[in-house]
């Protein structure tokens, strides 16, 4: 802290005196590392890395430890075009493997890097950008990040939003929409997908996105899926009670699925609506299944055995499904819309398709494509062997009411080679029983 009030003082005596950059580094997983090896091993790693520091060629770094599993590195007569590839040097030199009692152990370490120029003018908010941006390479799963000020207004931004998450909940902000799920080689609608949707005093329509990944890292994810769950079986009940019986679909995540609470939450609400199990599929996104895995598949197992379905949505966009996937207890595959939308003439994209469809074959599960937009895309898809379907080409997401007038009125959009198979048996039938 010295240091910085040192730096910030000879800057504001001379604005154009060179620029500092401080280069941050935290360890994320000190507590596996010192359940590991003990307490020392922080010490060590950290020592190891400040010698490495020190010996950077063409810089002479000032290296100091802030507490903990952090030490920082002042680099004077830095430029702001230098930044990104001194933050590189930084990363080559301080790699995630570390030497520790003749052992290569892994260190998850990410570096915040804070340029000090005119726009900085108090020691603590310049630590606290540091804290900011290691907190952003963590969330963007990347080794480094630099600070901007955008950063912290979108980050302040997003804290707002969060608030106003909260107050929406009771204010009655938020509503659930429907879209429908079809069989592709008959037309015939089988089930539907929820998807939650706030209209926002002041912003107006608030997607999905740019709420639910904060939330996520949260409490409130919680709140959220409990509004999300009363809504979504609470209307399951009442379709039942007028004669439509449809399994609905459920957004959440692995980090849903380990909220404590969350599979006790989910019974006593079937059980409060008389909602059978099998009414209920869980949508869990592929990507945030790469962590706590054996986890997530007991808490599943829970669910299924309750007759809840289990599906992977957006499958294709992850990068770690297939270690995972045949450990889950899942039904159904949902093949991400990225893919489906310019088929047939995509072919990068059809041999995707075609390989996740021949994947859920091969594992005795049904496929789902996601954002079914015109004949082309639907006559395709069955042509591959898919099994349901979704998308615009039949309706978009409905609100309740709404959903229901479309259901009471939809004629069935088969594939053309269905409809020809059909119209010809018709011309068979009526010319009478053939020779």
């Amino acid at each position: 802290m010295e240091r910085l009030e040192a730096i910030l003082a000879s800057r504001k005596q001379d604005p154009d005196a060179c620029c500092y950059l401080l280069v941050t580094l935290s360890i994320d997983n000190g507590m596996a590392l010192r359940s590991a090896f003990g307490f020392s091993v922080i010490d060590a790693i950290i020592d190891g890395y400040a010698r490495q520091l020190h010996e950077m060629p063409n810089h002479q770094p000032e290296v100091f430890r802030i507490h903990g599993g952090q030490l920082a590195a002042l680099f004077p007569g830095t430029k702001p075009a230098d930044v990104d590839r001194l933050m590189q040097a930084c990363l080559q030199t301080l790699p995630e493997n570390a030497n520790f009692q003749s052992l290569s152990v892994y260190v998850n370490r990410h570096l915040g890097g804070v340029l000090i120029d005119n726009h900085e003018s108090d020691p603590q908010a310049i630590l606290q950008h540091a804290e900011i941006a290691i907190a952003r390479a963590n969330d963007k799963m990347s080794d480094a990040f630099v600070y901007t000020q955008e950063v912290s207004e979108s980050i302040a931004s997003q804290l707002a939003l969060m608030a106003d998450v909260t107050d929406g909940l009771k204010r009655g902000e938020f509503t659930m929409h429907y879209q429908p799920k079809v069989a592709l080689a008959d037309g015939k609608v089988y089930g539907v997908e929820a998807l939650i949707r706030w209209q926002h005093p002041v912003r107006g329509w608030v997607s999905p996105d740019e709420f639910i990944p904060n939330a996520e890292h949260s409490t409130l994810i919680l709140k959220i899926s409990e509004f999300v769950l009363r809504e979504v079986i609470q209307q399951v009940s009442k379709w039942r009670a007028s004669g439509i019986d449809l399994q609905v679909a459920i957004n959440v995540s692995g980090h849903d699925i380990l909220q404590p609470g969350f599979a006790q939450m989910l019974f006593e609400l079937l059980k409060e609506f008389d909602v059978p199990g099998e009414r209920i599929e869980l949508e869990i996104t592929e990507g945030t299944l790469i962590e706590d895995i054996d986890e997530v598949v007991a808490e599943l197992l829970k669910l299924t055995e309750a007759k809840i379905t289990v599906s992977i949505d957006d499958f294709g966009t992850g990068y770690s499904s297939l270690q995972y996937l045949y450990k889950l207890p899942i039904s159904l595959l949902k093949i991400d819309q990225v893919f489906v939308r310019y088929l047939p003439e995509d072919k990068g994209a059809s041999y995707i398709v075609s390989a996740a469809i021949v994947l859920a074959q091969k594992m005795g599960i049904k496929s789902l494509a996601e954002g079914i937009e015109t004949q082309a895309n639907l006559d395709y898809l069955q042509q591959l062997g898919c099994d349901y379907g979704q998308g615009y080409l039949y309706s978009k997401p409905l609100s309740a009411d709404n959903f229901i007038a479309w259901y009471q009125s939809y004629q069935p959009i088969c594939p053309k080679a269905s409809q020809l198979a059909k119209e010809s048996t018709a011309n068979d039938t009526s010319m009478g029983r053939p020779l």
